[in-house]
C-alpha cells in the first residue's frame, strides 16, 4: 500500500516486518481446536470479533472461515488506518479466548503533502496584516495520508512567499 511515498521505504521499516504502518493489513488467524486438539468448524455467529481503536472508540470485525481438503479456519482481517495501540477482542461464544485481546502499536505512514496542516503566523498586536520586513514563524504539522500526525522527521520542505497587491496604488 502507498506509493511512492511509503514508510516501509523508510531504513527503519523496510527490513523490520513487525512494524505496523497505517495502512498495512493485520491477519489474525485463532487456532479453533475441540477437546481432542482437532480443528473444530463453529456454528454461525459463535465466533465474534470488537475491533478497539486507540480514541475508544469499537467496531465489529467478521470473522471469514475458510474451508479447505475439509479444515476450516478463521481469518480475521484487519486494514487499521488510526495510528495508536489498537486492540482486536476475539470471542468464542461471548468469552474472550485464550491471547485475546491481541494488541498491537500501529505507526503513521510517510507523510503527506496535501493532508499537512500549516499554521499561519499572528499579526502584530493592532495590525490588520503583516510586514515584509519583519520576521515571522510560520507551523507546519505533518500528516499521513490518514490523517495521523507524523513523529519522524526527514521531510524536505520548501516555501514561497507571493506578494499580491490589493489594488492598483499600492506600492
Amino acid at each position: 500500500p502507498g506509493g511512492k511515498n511509503n514508510a516501509r521505504y523508510l531504513s527503519d521499516y523496510a527490513s523490520d516486518h513487525t512494524k505496523l504502518i497505517a495502512g498495512d493489513c493485520v491477519l489474525i488467524r485463532p487456532s479453533i481446536l475441540d477437546e481432542f486438539g482437532n480443528p473444530a468448524k463453529l456454528p454461525d455467529d459463535a465466533l465474534s470479533v470488537t475491533h478497539q481503536l486507540p480514541d475508544g472508540m469499537s467496531e465489529p470485525i467478521i470473522a471469514q472461515a475458510q474451508t479447505r481438503g475439509g479444515l476450516t479456519t478463521y481469518d480475521i482481517r484487519d486494514t487499521p488506518q488510526i495510528a495508536g495501540i489498537h486492540q482486536a477482542h476475539v470471542l468464542l461464544f461471548s468469552k474472550p479466548i485464550r491471547g485475546s485481546p491481541v494488541q498491537y502499536l500501529v505507526q503513521p505512514d510517510y507523510h503527506e503533502a496535501s493532508m499537512s496542516v500549516l499554521k499561519y503566523p499572528e499579526l502584530p498586536e493592532g495590525a490588520d496584516h503583516l510586514y515584509t520586513e519583519d520576521e515571522y514563524v510560520v507551523g507546519l504539522t505533518l500528516r499521513d495520508r490518514f490523517g495521523n500526525k507524523c513523529d519522524r522527521g526527514g521531510a524536505t520542505v520548501a516555501a514561497k512567499m507571493h506578494y499580491v497587491k490589493q489594488g492598483v496604488h499600492d506600492s
